[in-house]
């Protein structure tokens, strides 16, 4: 129930909310609250980015925020997914109070559990470093393409042009470790370049290689990381994935 016209009235006559890369930027209802007083709301950007779903519904991208998260703890886990809802329903509630078109709002749902960014990676054959990214670096052993793009805490590099780097086979393979290959966020990278590798389309390019490779290394009766290189990039190929 909220206000999908009285909203974008609101953003369209605030030349603020327009941020210069993400578009939407709805700040005014948390800005009234702390001129009214208000604390800003602890765990809380005091902030959305959003998408309107017609008729009446918003999806909110980063309404909450736990730095404090282990995720490699599941007592972490709970205790931020306990702590992050209820901080969602306090931003609904300061939404309602100060919001234009926000007066009528009920939560929908929430996201199906926490999101998290980043935790271990692996060390690998490889470790792929910022420059690589930014410095569109080349590899023999190139898996796939993936663009000069960034998305993470201080960090925004949104691919206006077709730069872009090629992804090489190493940083799947772990040191230390035979016929393992990791796919996804904690493939072996600097922490620099997590911004770009955490990215669910760069973790699909890795998961592709990852099980092309491994049905590569049976047929060709070899360990996962000795795969005839050639060979992979060729059958990525078949599969319709852009690997040079």
């Amino acid at each position: 129930d909220v206000d999908i016209a009285k909203i974008e009235a609101l953003m369209d006559s605030d030349p603020d909310s327009r941020h210069p890369l993400n578009h939407k930027l709805l700040y005014q209802p948390f800005k009234k609250a702390e001129e009214n007083g208000e604390e800003p709301i602890k765990d809380s950007f005091n902030c959305l980015f959003y998408t309107p779903i017609q008729p009446n519904q918003l999806n909110v991208n980063l309404g909450t925020k736990d730095k404090q998260l282990d995720a490699t703890d599941v007592m972490s886990l709970t205790a931020s997914e306990i702590k992050l809802r209820k901080t969602t329903l306090e931003v609904i509630e300061r939404l309602r109070k100060y919001g234009d078109g926000f007066e009528n709002a009920k939560l929908r749902n929430y996201a199906t559990a926490v999101g998290v960014r980043e935790t271990r990676r692996i060390v690998g054959s490889y470790t792929l470093r910022n420059k690589d990214v930014y410095q569109r670096a080349r590899f023999e052993d190139t898996i796939g393409v993936f663009p000069v793009y960034a998305d993470g805490e201080g960090v925004k590099e949104i691919p206006f042009t077709d730069a872009y780097f090629q992804v090489p086979f190493r940083i799947l393979q772990p040191q230390g470790v035979k016929n393992l290959l990791t796919a996804g966020r904690c493939i072996s990278c600097e922490r620099s370049s997590v911004p770009t590798t955490r990215q669910m389309d760069f973790c699909m390019v890795t998961g592709q290689a990852a099980g092309a490779a491994s049905a590569l290394s049976i047929q060709q009766g070899v360990d996962s990381a000795d795969v005839d290189i050639k060979t992979l990039q060729t059958e990525l190929e078949r599969q319709g994935l852009r690997v040079f």
